[in-house]
């Protein structure tokens, strides 16, 4: 790491620390990983000021690097962090659960109507994969598809697990769109 970004650690920190604040007693504010760096500090703002708003204990969900994790528990020194990763068992049913979906995708050469646990997701894959393969539309069903939808079988499950295990009673995200942000924001937090 970086000394830069090492002192912009240490001095946010302090910065943070010397502002009195709420008890965090209301539930749990789930912050999701970002890596972009604007868009990490307006995430980490927005989550303080929840956090004082209505009572929020912040828990930010790791990008897995550890250099992101620092800087965020430097917004606040009351905060934690969960990994967002799977065990191999665990990735098991969710395999199975993607293979079907990619089958059912190919077998109908359409991915409007993708599913899982009744959430849809169609749409996010659909612009997933039309602003990652610099496309205007969609003419066929595809390597790229499947890969997307892999990622975004892969995203719900991980983010349902940290929801669980967090036991957020509220999200943060940057966007509502894309394989990350858009998955996350159309978690049910009726765990």
């Amino acid at each position: 790491m970086s000394s830069r970004y090492s002192a912009f650690i240490t001095v946010n920190g302090r910065l943070w620390s010397g502002i009195s604040s709420r008890k965090a007693c209301n539930g749990c504010l789930l912050v999701e990983p970002q890596r972009h760096p604007v868009i990490s500090h307006a995430n980490a703002v927005f989550a303080r000021i929840l956090r004082e708003a209505k009572g929020l204990r912040i828990v930010w969900g790791e990008s897995g690097d550890p250099g992101i994790r620092e800087r965020q528990l430097s917004y606040d020194p009351d905060s934690t962090a969960i990994p967002l990763k799977m065990t191999l068992v665990e990735l098991i049913p969710v395999g199975l659960r993607f293979l079907g979906a990619a089958f059912k995708v190919i077998l109908k050469d359409d991915i409007s109507s993708i599913s899982t646990d009744g959430v849809y997701f169609g749409d996010i894959l659909y612009d997933s994969c039309l602003s990652k393969f610099q496309l205007a539309t969609i003419r066929r069903v595809n390597a790229g598809v499947i890969l997307n939808l892999f990622i975004l079988f892969g995203n719900y499950y991980r983010f349902k697990k940290a929801l669980v295990k967090s036991q957020a009673t509220a999200l943060l995200v940057s966007h509502t769109v894309g394989l990350s942000s858009g998955v996350l924001a159309r978690e049910p937090l009726c765990i």
